[in-house]
């Protein structure tokens, strides 16, 4: 495949890829605000064991280590960082980065790409490991602990550093490109009460 041809297909990907790496830096920053600016700040959220919070926290781990998954896997079929990257290896001549307003530019070594990519599979294992074991399906003979949060931000961190640094090589555009977006603050819907006192709704 030409570099032409490449970069075509690459600019075609990352649209997906984007999508998946604003969903997860999104969701993330909701989560830790609302644990930093709701639970942390209501004593009474923080005596209580509720099934809503422990369902928002494992729909968010199990969604949030899913795409994680999604973005590392190296299926041939599938639409990944991690394969992305593996197929620029092919095309040196794409390392270039652009670099401030003035337009200069660093190139990227394929060493140095090669060990991105090993320190993408670092970071990003446990989860994935995880994902394999417990979410995709329940295997036999289960060997993956729960990550913990510490584990899934570093992941999500090393996606997101990975994504932006080689987003322009392909892009030729060095936009900062994950900036999660709110037309409103994503807590502004816990300053009114959401369950009329009078309910007794029940399935």
């Amino acid at each position: 495949m030409s570099n032409a041809d490449f970069k075509q297909k690459a600019k075609e990907y990352l649209r997906t890829i984007h999508a998946e790496i604003l969903d997860l830096a999104t969701d993330s920053d909701i989560l830790w605000r609302f644990q930093k600016e709701v639970m942390q700040r209501n004593a009474r959220l923080l005596k209580i064991r509720s099934p809503f919070i422990d369902m928002l926290n494992c729909s968010y781990a199990h969604a949030t280590a899913a795409r994680i998954r999604r973005l590392t896997d190296r299926h041939k079929d599938c639409i990944s960082l991690a394969k992305l990257l593996d197929e620029l290896q092919n095309h040196p001549a794409l390392l270039i980065r652009q670099l401030g307003v003035e337009n200069m530019v660093n190139r990227v070594s394929r060493g140095e790409l090669q060990k991105d990519l090993m320190d993408l599979d670092a970071a990003c294992r446990p989860v994935t490991d995880y994902v394999d074991k417990h979410v995709a399906h329940h295997d036999k003979r289960p060997r993956s602990a729960v990550p913990k949060p510490r584990v899934v931000n570093a992941a999500i961190d090393k996606l997101i550093e990975i994504f932006k640094k080689y987003y322009p090589s392909l892009i030729g555009s060095d936009t900062d490109v994950v900036v999660v977006p709110y037309l409103e603050g994503p807590l502004a819907v816990f300053r009114f009460a959401w369950l009329p006192e009078e309910s007794t709704t029940s399935r």
